[in-house]
């Protein structure tokens, strides 16, 4: 699967590019993190906090942070 580097650091493939409607960009993530393994859930979190770090006046910069929310939910919702 091709990876997409969509603003500055948002890493998706194409079948998850397809899957992200931007109306609905928040409800449309948190089914995509349904999907990806715990490792990809961290490198997420992992890549949007050195995004926010590097760059923390950035305007994607609450984009990410809700990625690392959403991200965040899905590792806590596979622990219950």
């Amino acid at each position: 699967d091709t990876l997409f580097v969509v603003g500055v650091r948002r890493h998706l493939t194409s079948k998850e590019l397809t899957m992200i409607n931007l109306s609905n960009w928040h409800s449309d993530y948190i089914k995509l993190c349904k999907n990806r393994s715990i490792e990809s859930l961290r490198y997420v979190i992992d890549d949007c906090r050195a995004a926010i770090k590097a760059m923390p006046d950035n305007a994607k910069s609450g984009q990410y942070q809700d990625e690392i929310n959403y991200c965040f939910m899905e590792l806590k919702r596979r622990e219950n």
